[in-house]
């Protein structure tokens, strides 16, 4: 039985999403073909890595889902000067003409003045984890 082909329009070009620091676990998922690959980092050093082939349908929850977010507005980088040492991320998103390029230093969508995420940067997250079925926090 071979493997269904899954729509051109729904698997991205592009998707590489960091999220993480020197000190503490990081996590990375990133699309190698049609196959999401999840590593788990310490001090930027993989411990753990899967693969996961995502359906369309999973693809298709993830797209609504930075939708609802507006992730496609997000530009970056996304920084809180008064916050030391802490968490870094990175977006890289071409899905068709489409393209999420963004990054921030202890600071997250859509403002950026925090340095705690908000519910539309956790909601990302969360669908990330799904999208990977691993957790990307």
């Amino acid at each position: 039985m071979t493997k269904p082909e899954l729509d051109d329009d729904v698997v991205p070009a592009v998707f590489d999403c960091f999220i993480g620091g020197y000190m503490g676990t990081s996590y990375r998922v990133h699309l190698d073909g049609e196959v999401l690959v999840h590593e788990t980092l310490e001090q930027y050093k993989p411990t753990n890595t899967s693969r996961r082939t995502p359906s369309a349908a999973d693809w298709t929850r993830f797209w609504a889902a930075l939708e609802q977010v507006g992730a496609w507005g997000w530009a970056g980088p996304y920084e809180c000067p008064g916050v030391m040492d802490g968490t870094n991320w990175s977006v890289h998103i071409v899905r068709g003409p489409r393209m999420l390029a963004a990054r921030g230093t202890n600071g997250y969508p859509p403002l950026g003045d925090s340095s705690e995420p908000g519910p539309e940067f956790k909601a990302f997250l969360k669908a990330t984890s799904k999208l990977a079925g691993a957790p990307f926090r």
